[in-house]
């Protein structure tokens, strides 16, 4: 049975929140698995630091959650540090065959874990619930030449008729109706690695491009040559009600849209391992 690790970041002013989503997670453990919180002592991006109050709140829910812990750390990678700071541990890669980091404004599905475990026979590859092709955001594409299979089906009639069915259940229908290789994987909907894949070069994001950081893992991952797979039919996260609160979203300023971050990251992980 594979072990996993779910791990997630969040911020001061979204502790408060973070109890529908642990919740969704931890009734899903199976023995030996575990969640991990990493928190900055000091966010970054908002010049804050964690209070006193903050880390009260944190220990109650650890003490609420069996299987969850919080850690501390003194460099904020921005979003990048729900994942980074997890797959560099000797630790973890000893004691854990998968992490699966997430998003703090999410609630997960009950199967949330179950259809991950459906599919880790795959060989090197990364397991997405949701992801997307480097022509969404950026001027770069290759969807005629993914070299690690066929690409995912996008909706269709089997998704009309589950999001037909979403009107009277909880849960949003994915919109890939048949699995299949991507450029990107998006976070937030949930993301299985294999620890071991990683070395310390993940935690180099360039703080250019921290938003990025969907970006950055694939471009880390397509560096050695691991596959993104999106899952089909899966039902994908709702909002539990964080998600705009100080969300990087927000950000004004046209350096800071999306198409432009994107593509310097996309840009920089071409020069720096001759990918995409």
């Amino acid at each position: 049975m594979l072990r996993h690790l779910v791990t997630l970041t969040t911020i001061p002013q979204r502790i408060l929140n973070i109890d529908s989503t642990l919740a969704s997670l931890s009734a899903q453990l199976g023995q030996g698995d575990a969640i991990k919180i990493y928190i900055p002592l000091t966010v970054k991006r908002l010049n804050k630091k964690i209070s006193n109050n903050d880390i009260e709140a944190l220990t109650l829910i650890e003490k609420k959650y069996p299987g969850v812990s919080v850690q501390y750390i003194d460099d904020d990678l921005g979003p990048l540090t729900k994942m980074a700071y997890a797959v560099t541990d000797p630790y973890i890669r000893n004691n854990f065959d998968r992490v699966i980091f997430v998003d703090d404004d999410q609630v997960y599905d009950r199967n949330f874990l179950k259809k991950f475990n459906e599919y880790c026979h795959l060989d090197r590859t990364c397991l997405t619930q949701s992801g997307t092709w480097l022509d969404r955001y950026t001027p770069y594409s290759r969807r005629t030449v993914n070299p690690y299979g066929r690409p995912p089906k996008f909706k269709g009639l089997s998704y009309r008729l589950r999001r037909l069915m979403h009107l009277f259940s909880i849960g949003k229908p994915s919109p890939w109706v048949k699995g299949g290789f991507i450029d990107l994987l998006e976070g937030w909907s949930g993301v299985s690695v294999d620890p071991n894949w990683f070395d310390d070069e993940i935690l180099r994001i360039p703080e250019d491009i921290s938003r990025a950081d969907d970006v950055w893992i694939s471009g880390y991952l397509e560096s050695r040559k691991i596959g993104i797979y999106v899952l089909p039919d899966c039902k994908l996260g709702i909002d539990n009600s964080s998600s705009e609160v100080s969300s990087l979203k927000g950000e004004t300023g046209d350096r800071n849209s999306v198409e432009n971050v994107y593509t310097r990251a996309v840009e920089y992980c071409r020069a720096r391992w001759g990918i995409w």
